[in-house]
């Protein structure tokens, strides 16, 4: 795995500037709205990237870093025009592509960096997350799709350089809808030590302070067997990121991990 994706080192300094932006002692309005959305991500470390051990070395992906440094934040989405319903018609909510799986276009802003990115080896293994961040409530669909293109910001900037894309391969929403992220032709980043062959599945929310939706597991669970199913991936094999034997973290949050191990054969086998 190439340097940038499997270390962690000292983070790095993200440049911006606001050159309309009006100023508060200096500091542009633009500037501290950003801080202030950071230092409330950064409370909400109790995820992926939050250590058993105060002084542990963090673990790889999912806010690898710990730390980001005025990440600039994707543009909000655009309101769509009102809908005129025709009479009789009967409301539907957004349609899944074939597969049931959201294509990246839908909410990705950029490609994966291909200079600092690994192929994926022979899948053998499968790691159920949660993002970690403050807790997230909505299942509106553009609201949703802004949520991960920040996610992948942020992993972009992590520290160390940042990483080649979004750490993770898929993404299940609180509507239970399943978004693709890392494209599966490539190593992921989200187990520090253990990325090869490793599919990474995240939940949206912070499963330390709010749980889960029912649709969001029941999403979750229909992913997890049609991965299995298409890999060849024994039950054995699929992991919460807390489980792997040198993480230090409480990822996927309390109420998500005591749910997979209530429902972990009847839910996945």
């Amino acid at each position: 795995m190439s340097n940038t994706e499997a270390q962690a080192s000292q983070p790095r300094d993200v440049g911006h500037t606001d050159s309309a932006a009006s100023h508060i002692g200096g500091v542009s309005v633009a500037t501290l709205a950003r801080r202030t959305f950071l230092a409330a991500s950064a409370l909400a470390l109790a995820g992926c990237a939050t250590s058993k051990s105060a002084t542990a070395e963090l673990p790889d992906a999912a806010w690898p870093g710990g730390r980001y440094d005025d990440v600039p934040a994707p543009p909000r989405p655009k309101p769509l025009p009102a809908k005129v319903p025709q009479k009789g018609a009967v409301a539907t909510a957004d349609p899944l592509p074939p597969g049931g799986v959201i294509p990246r276009a839908r909410w990705a802003k950029s490609g994966p960096d291909m200079g600092d990115i690994n192929p994926m080896l022979p899948i053998r293994s499968l790691t159920i997350h949660h993002e970690g961040w403050e807790p997230f409530v909505t299942s509106d669909f553009d609201e949703t799709a802004y949520r991960i293109e920040h996610v992948r910001i942020a992993h972009r900037n992590a520290k160390g350089g940042g990483y080649a894309d979004i750490g993770y391969h898929y993404i299940v929403d609180r509507e239970g809808r399943v978004w693709e992220g890392r494209s599966l032709k490539y190593q992921g980043a989200h187990v520090k030590n253990h990325n090869e062959g490793n599919i990474g599945i995240m939940c949206l929310g912070n499963f330390e302070e709010q749980n889960p939706t029912e649709k969001q597991l029941a999403g979750l669970a229909r992913q997890v067997r049609a991965v299995m199913a298409r890999h060849n991936i024994p039950i054995k094999r699929v992991y919460t990121h807390q489980e792997w034997k040198d993480a230090q973290t409480l990822c996927p949050g309390r109420s998500l991990q005591a749910w997979v191990m209530r429902n972990r054969p009847k839910s996945f086998a």
